[in-house]
């Protein structure tokens, strides 16, 4: 299959299926760099937030301190 076969059958795709293609294509360019792939910011949405009940971040820091002295006794 010769580039221009890919690109007119990449055409007929849906917008969004056109968008799958492009992400996996500059995947693949990164790899092939050897880059690491960022990260959206939307990829960690959700994250953490088991500490957002209203604790003072210094407390928390403080607890976390101790659990962490405790597993070293």
């Amino acid at each position: 299959m010769t580039v221009q076969q890919i690109l007119e059958a990449i055409e007929e795709l849906s917008p969004e299926e056109q968008k799958t293609v492009s992400k996996a294509l500059k995947q693949r360019i990164k790899e092939k760099k050897g880059q690491k792939p960022r990260y959206s910011v939307l990829d960690f949405i959700g994250i953490g937030k088991q500490w957002a009940d209203g604790t003072d971040a210094q407390e928390r820091v403080n607890q976390l301190r101790a659990e962490w002295d405790r597993e070293d006794a």
